[in-house]
């Protein structure tokens, strides 16, 4: 009997080892999980170095919050009287700045410009969440813009960049006055960006991605499968809608994909760029005049600068550029 609880004893011993080093490698993995994270979702902040005014545009600071109070930052860069104004909104890592040498070929043709610090960059407060909560930074922006009465409340563009562009797409699910989107290189959810940020090889992907997609389900309360970019253009018909992506991009099938899916509008319209380049990556010469031609034709077609007297967004004249 002696010899038996002995034997037990040194048996339950090295269970116990093995599951406290079991619990240890977990615990590790979970903490270099919530690290990545981490470290994902706060990149280094950039200041803008450059402002409107650096390219002899004058332009007003603004400073607002969101709807669940984050302090938010943008520049108003005014155009025409009357014109409609574009909300813009940047990529994962970039700041507004990142989105002037955008901008002021869409400000030269008269519109109004706002560019907007997503939470957890620039000088905006709170923390990144890869385009889910930042639909309230878009959201917030418009509710700024309607309280000017120098603008028109009912004429609304948008465009943005990757993370950008999902923070757009979920917002103009909530405002009818988003008529017309630019959607630069969207990814189709979180569950993809983390994926690929996870790992370039499949079988790994699917072995690491559930720890640390379950991290930020838990930490920002909400699904990656219900607030999406992929799900929210599929309900966005009733727009006119503009996908850019680089034919070099591996995510460029799954921008195709999202543009197929958008459902053929009766007044209105889907159309997709695809160029060598984005504006997540340099753009040079011919390229670079494509893009800027694209979207001054783009939103010239759908969201017209017209007087105070003329057709109302509802009853604008549309003459609609063939589609790609």
């Amino acid at each position: 009997m002696a010899v038996l609880s002995l034997v037990r004893a040194s048996f339950a011993t090295r269970v116990g080892k093995a599951l406290c080093a079991a619990a240890g490698v977990a615990a590790a993995a979970a903490g270099g999980c919530a690290w990545w994270l981490g470290s994902l979702l706060s990149p280094p902040r950039v200041i803008a170095a450059t402002t409107p005014a650096g390219l002899l545009l004058d332009y007003e600071e603004v400073s607002f919050r969101s709807k669940d109070g984050v302090p938010l930052a943008g520049w108003f860069v005014g155009g025409v009287p009357g014109a409609p104004t574009l909300v813009m909104a940047h990529d994962l890592g970039q700041d507004r700045s990142h989105l002037l040498s955008i901008g002021v070929p869409l400000q030269k043709a008269g519109y109004n410009l706002f560019l907007l610090d997503l939470r957890g960059h620039g000088r905006s407060g709170g923390h990144c969440s890869l385009g889910v909560l930042e639909k309230r930074d878009v959201l917030a922006a418009l509710d700024y813009l309607a309280t000017r009465p120098d603008l028109d409340r009912r004429r609304f563009g948008f465009l943005g960049v990757r993370m950008g562009a999902q923070a757009g797409a979920l917002a103009a699910l909530d405002r009818p006055e988003l008529r017309a989107l630019v959607l630069d290189s969207p990814f189709p959810d979180v569950r993809t960006f983390l994926g690929e940020a996870v790992a370039s090889d499949e079988r790994l992907r699917r072995a690491l991605l559930p720890v640390p997609l379950l991290m930020y389900e838990l930490r920002f309360r909400t699904s990656p499968d219900r607030e999406s970019t992929a799900g929210a253009v599929r309900l966005l018909g009733d727009r006119d809608l503009l996908f850019i992506t680089s034919r070099s991009d591996p995510g460029a099938p799954a921008v195709r994909k999202m543009y197929e899916s958008v459902p053929e509008g009766r007044n209105t319209d889907k159309n997709l760029l695809e160029l060598p380049g984005s504006s997540i990556g340099p753009l040079y010469a011919a390229d670079k005049k494509a893009y800027d031609d694209k979207l001054r034709t783009f939103f010239a077609d759908y969201l017209p600068i017209t007087r105070p007297h003329a057709a109302t967004a509802e009853q604008k004249p549309r003459v609609p550029a063939p589609r790609a």
